[in-house]
């Protein structure tokens, strides 16, 4: 395989680079997978000390897609821009929140930080046991899809927020 984001096995994980579309046998229209560039990842020590695999520091991007139709030579690209924040290496992380997302915290376990939210009913304290799982929005936007530039040229642009919950603590009254 060329795959720099995989390890390489007798059963390599090819990169899709085309889908067609065929009608009586004949080709229709294909699209081009355009990925041969990779999200980076942050740092190469995983949890604890342990070395972070190479191919666990990068993952597979997709920049562009290419429509193209048998009929006439004309194709149609649009391409895609991320966020370019580091991501940690892929499966040697438990710094994320609630909801999976990266957070960028410095976690050794992934059991939240406190362990007892009722205390104020029974007048005991908290128990904090855990580390932080809470959302943080730098962090959290890493490699996701910020921009579509669509092949007449305008663009989408994408906006996102954080996942919120509600607690005793900041409950509105």
């Amino acid at each position: 395989t060329d795959r720099e984001d995989v390890s390489k096995t007798p059963f390599p994980y090819p990169r899709l680079s085309q889908l067609s579309l065929l009608s009586s046998e004949k080709v229709k229209s294909t699209i081009n997978f355009h990925n041969n560039s990779y999200f980076l990842a942050g740092s190469g020590v995983g949890i604890g000390s342990e070395p972070v695999p190479k191919q666990y520091l990068k993952a597979l991007k997709l920049d562009s897609l290419e429509f193209c139709s048998q009929d006439d030579a004309k194709s149609n690209v649009y391409k895609f821009e991320y966020d370019m924040t580091l991501l940690p290496a892929r499966g040697y992380t438990r710094s994320v929140d609630y909801w999976g997302y990266y957070n960028g915290k410095s976690n050794r376990s992934l059991v939240p930080n406190i362990l007892n939210d009722d205390y104020s009913n029974n007048n005991s304290s908290p128990i904090f046991i855990g580390d932080s799982r809470d959302t943080d929005f730098k962090f959290m936007k890493a490699g996701i899809l910020t921009k579509i530039i669509y092949p007449g040229k305008g663009s989408s642009l994408f906006e996102y927020e954080p996942n919120y919950y509600e607690t005793k603590e900041n409950k509105q009254n």
